[in-house]
C-alpha cells in the first residue's frame, strides 16, 4: 500500500490523504501533512478532521506517538471525530 509508519525515517508523502481511524474502526479524518524536525524526524501529524469530503477543514496537529500501528492500518485509540474538532486548529506558522 506504500503506508508507512509516522516517526521513522522513511515517512514520507505516502502518509498524505491516509483515512484515519479510531481503535472501534470509525474514520475520524484524514493525514494532509506532517511537521519534521531539524534532525528530520516526524513529531505530528496534521489530521482534517472538517466535514463532508473535508470541504469544511479543521486542522489538528497529533503527536505522532499517539498514533499504533493495527496491521496495515494507522490508528488513534480513543479519538473521535467530534473531540478533533472541539480541539484547537492548526495554523501553519507565516
Amino acid at each position: 500500500t506504500g503506508f508507512r509508519m509516522p516517526g521513522t525515517d522513511a515517512a514520507d508523502a505516502a502518509l498524505w490523504d491516509i483515512w484515519q481511524y479510531n481503535n472501534m474502526d470509525e474514520r475520524i479524518g484524514a493525514i494532509e501533512d506532517i511537521i519534521v524536525t531539524p534532525d528530520k524526524s516526524v513529531s505530528y501529524a496534521i489530521i482534517n478532521a472538517g466535514g463532508f469530503l473535508a470541504v469544511a477543514k479543521h486542522n489538528v496537529a497529533v503527536p505522532v506517538s499517539q498514533f499504533k500501528l493495527d496491521g496495515e492500518k494507522l490508528i488513534l485509540p480513543g479519538a473521535t471525530k467530534d473531540a478533533l474538532k472541539a480541539s484547537p486548529a492548526f495554523e501553519y506558522a507565516n
